[in-house]
């Protein structure tokens, strides 16, 4: 039986309450369709409140400090200094949005120096945000598209590896508690 608590969505039957990725991921400039397919699946079950077990190997300079809002991978012996920094700096809130009738908003704090609150609502840069939820391949798109992507990209909203882009905010569907961490 499955207990619906109030102010809380019912659980999706499509997303386990944990995931676990079995082999190590590399994480490499190298191969930007699976690092993008990674970072989606990561962004994609912190918003559904689903936990995420992994591994990864760094390698290629890849820069992860954009990635410090998403769930970080276990220890491992050897591993990167920047993997260590990412498990020592990730917590919830970092960098979301929650979706309004006609806008988004979205909330940076990954690096508390440089924070931000957005409001997207020319639909233009919407459209590329929530396009970008899987990962695209920005020369495809028009001219327009692309420049509102290009302007999400400059702000660390989006990544962009070779010629593929993902959004990197997480949905905040549900306040966490305490909702003083946030």
């Amino acid at each position: 039986m499955t207990a619906t608590v109030p102010g809380r969505p019912a659980p999706d039957p499509a997303w386990p309450e944990a995931t676990r990725l079995l082999d190590p991921v590399v994480l490499t400039p190298d191969e930007p369709q699976s690092v993008l397919a990674l970072v989606a699946l990561l962004r994609d079950c912190l918003s559904r409140g689903s936990r995420v077990t992994w591994r990864c190997r760094a390698t290629g300079g890849l820069d992860l400090a954009p990635l410090r809002h998403l769930p970080p991978p276990e220890w491992s012996a050897g591993e990167d200094r920047a993997v260590t920094d990412w498990r020592d700096t990730f917590r919830l809130g970092l960098c979301y949005y929650r979706q309004g009738p006609g806008f988004l908003g979205v909330r940076d704090v990954r690096d508390p120096v440089e924070s931000a609150v957005y409001v997207l609502d020319e639909p233009p840069l919407r459209e590329a945000f929530l396009r970008c939820l899987t990962p695209q391949r920005l020369d495809d798109w028009p001219a327009q598209g692309r420049a509102a992507a290009e302007e999400l990209v400059a702000e660390g909203l989006l990544l962009r590896l070779g010629g593929l882009a993902v959004t990197l905010p997480y949905r905040m569907r549900v306040w966490p508690v305490p909702a003083t961490a946030v």
